[in-house]
């Protein structure tokens, strides 16, 4: 699938003009508020009060006795091991709360799992060994509420587990000395959605008698850079963690930190959240994707600024052979998927192979569904067993396809956007043919993959002034994404190569206002439009400012031809898939394509002797000869039959086939079962 679904909602103008009164929002704003649901007093509020935490931490379960506990330890000079996570969230969790234990004079460790040779979570060789070094309590932070089992051995070995955690709470819970999870059911606390670094944070507030402003001038930069990294909903608590640890964070004292941003080149003045979202976030994860999350536990916890730019720079090129990984695999699956994957038949890809690393295959599946616009499932194989990722797209529920194959996993999880899994390799071919019969069976086509757009600029209104008031609505994130834009009716002017032809920029001119705008990851060859074409762009838009110039730019999120019709090319697909499906029992002779499109097509292929973007692309090219998706699908069917052409199982590049043999198309299968479906009277 190469074109999204452009989703536009009907603005309520009554509640619009409401709020544009109330809180005296312009006109973009308050349309943006309006159509993201975000109208009432109580969505309000998380843009207006500042000083949203209004409950103590001591209304979190458990709280006072993990206090009470902690303190005891420090007393009795016990060893405490903080038992983190390998991505952002546990490398930030176990930071804070080191720096503070070690401030208060704890005899303190951390304890970071590696992802390839241990995996997520408590595991008892690692508690054994903790043992081994005299260690009293544990303190979970980012995981531990499902380690049931685990926690029984720590209590056998004589050790006092404290877990704090974030995610949903099972049925069975481990027994430990106190859990500190706002998903309890009997935890008072009215905000659920903190991650692991939030609920540390309150530990430490608590230990601090409350004292938030205190704990917030000491670590607020490491909580916004957690709370960013796990993707939490940035509403109410979130949305004050991350916008007043912005603040500490642009006068950070930080070592780790200060020595990241200049190994990267961060202006701490500037930082937002997209900042920390794409630029410090990714090379804290690329810790534990590609070696040792203890790195970037050492750099956060680090005291000379000459070892910090030394571990700084060490993430940095760990993150650029995580880059270089996800290209190389990338390449690898764009190979697999032409040779190997009936991908137009298939609703669902399902990848794998021994040679990916598990580190990233997360990212490679989002990649895939970015370019192919279906539910991915990459697997990495490591011996007996294949772990893998999954993506899905629109309104399809990956946990409810993963589900209705649950006997093929060893263990599974997730949600209704992503989920992880292992199983045995030699249950593979069984799950696929298990997905792709679910999806088959619940599914005529896969939900188109979509964008909402928050607003529709005309030219007049596109100027810095209204861009520059969309720092009301930051800092963006989960729930309070950074506002999608529709710009209608743009001509191109120029089309740009950046970075060795890596990404595009095109100058446009929008009725007279000029700006950029800019496709990243998308090579000038891949962008099929030319000068002088008419397009309509979706994005995010900002000001560059470059010697006091100040200009606006556009980051693209999806492109087409003005003239696109999205309802009918939805249409048309549904209509194809059940033609394919054999589940029409008549068809419009409108659909069924004449002689003249026929040779339309092939002619073109001829000449051209190949078409090297999707098919769907050539909608455009006989636009104004008026033939549909559906006839161009159906047409290009009936030439791969007659084996005329020859088409990439990616649906990305098509050829002629020279010296073809010369057939009646008339008698191939696909054409008779369109004759039979338009009824006998049609005459070709």
């Amino acid at each position: 699938m190469v074109f999204n679904k452009w989703e536009i909602p009907d603005l309520n103008k009554s509640k619009k003009e409401i709020i544009e009164s109330d809180y005296n929002l312009n006109n973009i704003i308050s349309s943006i508020l309006v159509n993201r649901n975000m109208d009432d007093s109580i969505n309000m509020d998380t843009f207006y009060i500042e000083e949203y935490i209004h409950e103590s931490p001591f209304c979190m379960a458990d709280m006072e006795i993990t206090v009470s506990r902690i303190y005891r330890a420090i007393r009795d000079e016990e060893i405490i091991a903080i038992y983190g996570d390998y991505d952002c969230d546990g490398v930030t969790s176990s930071s804070m709360l080191y720096l503070y234990l070690k401030s208060i004079g704890a005899n303190v460790i951390y304890y970071i799992p590696s992802r390839s040779g241990e995996g997520y979570g408590l595991n008892c060789k690692a508690i054994k060994t903790l043992k081994d070094n005299n260690i009293d309590l544990i303190i979970t932070v980012d995981n531990g509420i499902t380690a049931v089992d685990q926690a029984a051995f720590a209590k056998t070995q004589g050790i006092d587990l404290i877990i704090s955690d974030h995610h949903k709470v099972p049925d069975i819970v481990p027994e430990s000395y106190a859990i500190v999870n706002p998903h309890r059911k009997d935890c008072p606390s009215e905000f659920k959605h903190i991650c692991g670094a939030g609920v540390v944070f309150k530990i430490i507030v608590a230990m601090e008698d409350g004292d938030y402003d205190t704990v917030f001038e000491q670590y607020g930069d490491i909580l916004a850079i957690g709370t960013v990294g796990d993707v939490v909903p940035l509403i109410l608590e979130n949305r004050f963690f991350v916008k007043r640890g912005i603040e500490i964070l642009k006068k950070t004292t930080n070592i780790g930190i200060l020595a990241l941003c200049e190994v990267v080149g961060i202006d701490l003045k500037t930082v937002s959240s997209e900042v920390i979202a794409f630029n410090i976030v990714p090379r804290i994860n690329a810790a534990g994707r590609m070696g040792n999350a203890t790195l970037a536990v050492e750099l956060l916890i680090c005291d000379d600024y000459d070892d910090a730019i030394e571990l700084a720079t060490k993430l940095d090129n760990l993150n650029i052979e995580r880059k270089e990984t996800e290209k190389n695999i990338l390449k690898s699956i764009d190979e697999k998927i032409d040779s190997m994957i009936n991908l137009s038949k298939s609703k669902v890809i399902v990848l794998y192979d021994k040679d990916w690393h598990h580190g990233v295959i997360g990212i490679v599946c989002s990649r895939i569904v970015e370019k192919y616009g279906k539910p991915t499932i990459v697997l990495s194989i490591e011996g007996e067993f294949a772990t893998g990722s999954g993506r899905s797209v629109g309104d399809f529920s990956l946990f409810d396809a993963l589900m209705s194959c649950r006997e093929c996993f060893e263990r599974f999880g997730g949600h209704k956007f992503a989920a992880g899994m292992t199983m045995l390799v030699n249950r593979i071919d069984e799950f696929i043919e298990k997905i792709n019969l679910y999806v088959d069976t619940n599914f005529d086509v896969i939900p188109i993959p979509s964008y909402k757009i928050d607003y529709s600029f005309n030219s007049e209104e596109l100027n810095i002034d209204n861009i520059y008031s969309l720092e009301f609505l930051k800092p963006f994130g989960n729930q309070n994404p950074d506002p999608i834009f529709l710009i209608k009716n743009v001509i191109i002017e120029n089309i740009i190569p950046l970075k060795d032809d890596s990404h595009v920029k095109i100058i446009v001119n929008f009725e007279g206002v000029f700006f950029t705008a800019l496709k990243f990851n998308s090579s000038t060859d891949q962008f099929f439009y030319k000068k002088g074409d008419k397009i309509d762009i979706i994005g995010n838009i900002d000001i560059n400012e470059y010697r006091g110039n100040k200009t606006i730019s556009i980051k693209i999120k999806d492109y087409r031809y003005s003239e696109f019709n999205q309802t009918d090319y939805i249409e048309e697909i549904v209509l194809y898939e059940n033609f394919k499906a054999n589940k029409l029992s008549s068809i419009k002779a409108s659909y069924i394509p004449s002689k003249l499109e026929i040779s339309y097509i092939y002619k073109f292929i001829k000449y051209n002797k190949s078409f090297d973007y999707h098919i769907d692309y050539l909608m455009f090219i006989f636009k104004n000869k008026h033939i549909s998706y559906f006839k161009i699908r159906i047409i290009l069917d009936i030439f791969l039959e007659a084996n005329l052409i020859q088409l990439k199982e990616s649906l990305i590049g098509l050829s002629i086939i020279d010296n073809p043999i010369k057939v009646d198309l008339k008698d191939t299968k696909i054409f008779k079962n369109l004759l039979n479906l338009g009824g006998e009277k049609i005459d070709y």
